[in-house]
C-alpha cells in the first residue's frame, strides 16, 4: 500500500478510485500523468470479481480453398485443327517456300540457317518429332504457322548460325506449336541469339500431354490481342526470356507440375498475366516481372520468390492463392501498385515469409495489402511489409513472429494469429484517416517492442499474456487485454496525444485474476492534454464470473458413453495433403468430418488416428475458442469442433506419420484413414496424387 499512496501523492489533486480484492498491480518507479485539461481525466485501479463478461480475441480471417485452376487453352485448342501426322518425312535442308495448307508428315525438321517461307496460312501435323534449327517466317498478313506434333518439338541454336524464329503474319495471324511430347527451346547461352516467337493474334506454346515438360531458354516471345501462353501438362521451366504483348495478357501454366520464371524479363504493360502451377511456382535469379494485374495459383505448392527478384503489379488487382508458402526471400519484392484495389495474398495451408535479407512485401497505392495464412507470418530481420495509402492485413492461424518492420503511412495496420503473436521491431500506423487503428490480436501471447497509431486508436489483446517493452502510442486510446494472462509493460512508455477536444484514454486489463498480475516496474503512462477532457487511465485486474455452459476443471474428462459402442460411423474427407519430412516420414495434413452428435471435448481419452499402420493416439490438450477442442500426442495434432451442419464433427489434423513405401516419392499412392475410441470408429480409404487430396475433384 505504500508504494500506491507514493503514486496518489504524486498525483495532486486529480480523483482517483481504488478496490482491492484479489489480485496484484505492481508499482516500482512508476511514473503516470494524467494530461492537463479543464475536466482531468481519472486513475481507476481496480483488482476484483467482475460482471461483465469476458471479452473475446479476434480470430484471424480464415485462408478458405484455393479454388481450381482453370485453362484457357480449353477455348483456345477449340479452334485449332486436330493432330494427325504421315509416313514420309519433311527434311528442309535449304531456303524452301511453302504454300498455304496443310502437311501430315512423320517427321519436320528445317536445318540451321535454313529460312521457310509460308506463302499463307501453313499448318505441319507430325507423327513424330519436329526440330526447328532455322526460321519459319509467313508471307501472308494473315499466315498462321500452326505445328502439331504427336512427338517432340524442339528449336535451339547453332553455334556459326542465327537463332531460330517461327513468326506468323502480320495481321491477326496465330503462331502455335502445340506437341503431345516434351517442348524445348534454346538460344545462344551467350545472350547473342534468342530464339524468337511472334504471333500478331497471339503464341501458344504446349505440351499437351501428362508429365510432359516445357523447357524454354534464352527466348523471346511477342504478340498481339490473344497473347502469349507457354503451357504444359508437366514441369514448365524457363530461363532469360523475354515476353511482350501488345493487346493481350500472357500465361505461364503448369497443370501437372512445377513451374519456373528464371532470370528472365516480362512486362505485359497494360495487361494481365497469370501464373498457374498445380505444383509450385518459382521466380528468382534476378527476374523482373512487371503487369497491370496478376492471378498466381500454385495449387499444392508454394510461390517462392528468391534472388533479387521483382513481381509488380501496376494498376489493378494482385491476387495470390497458393496452397503451401508463399516466400519472399533474397532482396526480392513482391509490390503493389494498384489504385485503390486490393492485394490478396492466401497461403491455404502453408505461411508467409520474408526473409533472409531485405525481402520487401509492400504497397504504394491506396489498395489495402491483405494476408490470409493456414500456418505462420514470418517477418525476418531486415524484411518489411508496408503500405503507403491502404491498410495493412496480416491473417495467421498460427503464429506471427516479426523481426522486421510492418508499417503503413496512411493506413491502419490489422494483425490476428491463433495461436502466438511477437513483435521485435516497431509496428507503425501512421493513418492519417479519422478513426483509423492498429489492432493487434493474438490467440495465445503477445509480445511486442513499440507500436504507434498516429491517428487513430490501438489495441493489442492477447488470450495469454502480453509484454510490452517499448513505446506504445497512439492518438486516440490505448486498449491493452490479456484474457488468461499477466500483463508486462515494465520499461515501456505508453502515451495518447494531446487534442483539441478530448484526449484518449489507456486501459491496461487481465481477466486472469490474481493468477496474472500486471506489472508496471519503470513504466511511464500518460495521457495528452487537451482542450475539453483529458483521458483516464485504469488499471484493471478483472476476473469475470463463469458463464452457463463454460470449460471447467473437468474439461476432457469423459462425462458420458459417446454413442453407439462399437459403432460404425462413416468418415467424409475433404481434403488431405502429404510432404515428404525425412526418410519414410512424411508431414500430414487433413480435414474431414463424421457424422458424431457429441461435444467435441467429450470424446474417449483413448481417441486416436490411424494413417495406414501408423497409430496415432491423443489426448485432450484444451478448449478453445469457439466450441474448438485440442487434442495432442507425440508428433500430432488433432481439433475437433461442431461443423455446420448439426451433429456433424469436423476434425483437422496435422502429423508426421512414417508410411513407409505406402506412398511414391512424389506422393501418389493409397491410404487407410481411421478415427476411432473403444466405442465407436469412422474410416475412408484416400487415392493421393501428387500428394493431394480434395473431395471435390
Amino acid at each position: 500500500m505504500r508504494k500506491l499512496l507514493v503514486v496518489m501523492a504524486a498525483l495532486g489533486g486529480l480523483s482517483v478510485s481504488v478496490a482491492w480484492a484479489a489480485g496484484t498491480i505492481t508499482f516500482d518507479q512508476t511514473l503516470i500523468t494524467i494530461g492537463d485539461a479543464p475536466t482531468r481525466g481519472r486513475l481507476v485501479l481496480r483488482t476484483e470479481p467482475e460482471t461483465r463478461s469476458l471479452p473475446e480475441i479476434a480470430a484471424p480471417a480464415e485462408p478458405g480453398d484455393a479454388p481450381a485452376l482453370t485453362d484457357q487453352f480449353t477455348s483456345a485448342s477449340t479452334t485449332l485443327p486436330s493432330h494427325g501426322g504421315g509416313d514420309d518425312a519433311l527434311h528442309l535442308t535449304t531456303n524452301t517456300t511453302l504454300q498455304s495448307g496443310t502437311y501430315d508428315v512423320s517427321t519436320f525438321t528445317v536445318d540451321a540457317g535454313v529460312l521457310v517461307h509460308c506463302a499463307g496460312p501453313v499448318t505441319i501435323r507430325t507423327s513424330g518429332d519436329a526440330l526447328v534449327e532455322g526460321s519459319i517466317q509467313a508471307l501472308g498478313s494473315d499466315a498462321h504457322v500452326i505445328l502439331l506434333c504427336d512427338g517432340d518439338f524442339t528449336a535451339r541454336a547453332v553455334s556459326g548460325f542465327a537463332a531460330p524464329s517461327m513468326r506468323s503474319g502480320t495481321r491477326l495471324a496465330r503462331m502455335v506449336v502445340d506437341a503431345l511430347g516434351d517442348v524445348t527451346i534454346s538460344g545462344r547461352t551467350d545472350g547473342t541469339g534468342d530464339c524468337e516467337f511472334y504471333g500478331s493474334q497471339g503464341v501458344l506454346v504446349s505440351a499437351r500431354s501428362v508429365g510432359t515438360l516445357l523447357d524454354v531458354a534464352n527466348a523471346e516471345f511477342s504478340a498481339g490481342p490473344h497473347g502469349v501462353y507457354l503451357r504444359s501438362e508437366g514441369d514448365i521451366v524457363t530461363r532469360h526470356i523475354t515476353m511482350t504483348s501488345s493487346g493481350g495478357g500472357m500465361n505461364i501454366a503448369a497443370f501437372g507440375g512445377d513451374a519456373t520464371v528464371f532470370a528472365s524479363d516480362i512486362d505485359t504493360g497494360s495487361l494481365g498475366l497469370r501464373l498457374l502451377a498445380s505444383g509450385s511456382f518459382g521466380i528468382g535469379d534476378g527476374s523482373s516481372v512487371i503487369t497491370k494485374h496478376v492471378t498466381v495459383r500454385a495449387e499444392s505448392g508454394s510461390l517462392k520468390i528468391t534472388d533479387d527478384s521483382l513481381l509488380e503489379v501496376r494498376g489493378t488487382t494482385t491476387d495470390i492463392r497458393v496452397g503451401d508458402d508463399v516466400i519472399i526471400e533474397d532482396d526480392s519484392r513482391l509490390r503493389h501498385v494498384g489504385g485503390g484495389l486490393p492485394a490478396e495474398i492466401v497461403a491455404e495451408e502453408g505461411s508467409l515469409r520474408l526473409g533472409p535479407g531485405d525481402a520487401r512485401l509492400e504497397s504504394t497505392g491506396s489498395g489495402a495489402m491483405i494476408v490470409r495464412v493456414g500456418e505462420d507470418v514470418s517477418v525476418g530481420a531486415g524484411a518489411s511489409i508496408s503500405a503507403v495509402d491502404g491498410d495493412i492485413e496480416l491473417h495467421a492461424a498460427r503464429d506471427v513472429d516479426a523481426e522486421g518492420d510492418v508499417t503503413s503511412r496512411f493506413g491502419a495496420v490489422t494483425v490476428r494469429a491463433g495461436r502466438d503473436l511477437a513483435f521485435s521491431d516497431p509496428v507503425d500506423a501512421e493513418t492519417e484517416i479519422t478513426g483509423a487503428a492498429l489492432a493487434l490480436a493474438a490467440g495465445g501471447d503477445l509480445e511486442l517492442t513499440s507500436a504507434r497509431a498516429k491517428s487513430g486508436a490501438l489495441s493489442a489483446s492477447a488470450g495469454g499474456s502480453l509484454r510490452a517493452s517499448g513505446a506504445i502510442s497512439a492518438a486516440q486510446s490505448i486498449d491493452v487485454v490479456a484474457l488468461a494472462g499477466s500483463i508486462d509493460v515494465g520499461g515501456s512508455a505508453i502515451s495518447t496525444s494531446p487534442s483539441d477536444q478530448e484526449s484518449g484514454s489507456i486501459r491496461l486489463e487481465t481477466w486472469a485474476g490474481d493468477a496474472a498480475p500486471i506489472d508496471l516496474t519503470a513504466a511511464s503512462l500518460s495521457t495528452g492534454t487537451a482542450d475539453a477532457t483529458s483521458g483516464n487511465i485504469l488499471i484493471l485486474v478483472s476476473e469475470a464470473p463463469p458463464s452457463p455452459g463454460a470449460p471447467s476443471e473437468d474439461d476432457g474428462k469423459v462425462t458420458e458413453t459417446p454413442p453407439g459402442a462399437s459403432e460404425e460411423f462413416p468418415l467424409e474427407l475433404l481434403r488431405a495433403r502429404a510432404k515428404p519430412a525425412r526418410r519414410d516420414t512424411w508431414r500430414i495434413r487433413a480435414r474431414w468430418t463424421i457424422a458424431l452428435d457429441a461435444d467435441p471435448v467429450d470424446l474417449d481419452p483413448d481417441l486416436a488416428v490411424t494413417i495406414g499402420s501408423t497409430r496415432l493416439p491423443v489426448s485432450f490438450t484444451k478448449r478453445a475458442r469457439r466450441g474448438v477442442a485440442v487434442y495432442k500426442g507425440d508428433g500430432v495434432t488433432l481439433r475437433v469442433r461442431p461443423a455446420a451442419e448439426e451433429g456433424v464433427l469436423r476434425f483437422d489434423l496435422t502429423a508426421k506419420p512414417a508410411l513407409g513405401d505406402a506412398l511414391s516419392g512424389r506422393g501418389n499412392g493409397t491410404l487407410d484413414v481411421v478415427v476411432s475410441t473403444s466405442a465407436w470408429s469412422a474410416s475412408t480409404r484416400v487415392e493421393l496424387q501428387r500428394g493431394r487430396f480434395r473431395a471435390d475433384r
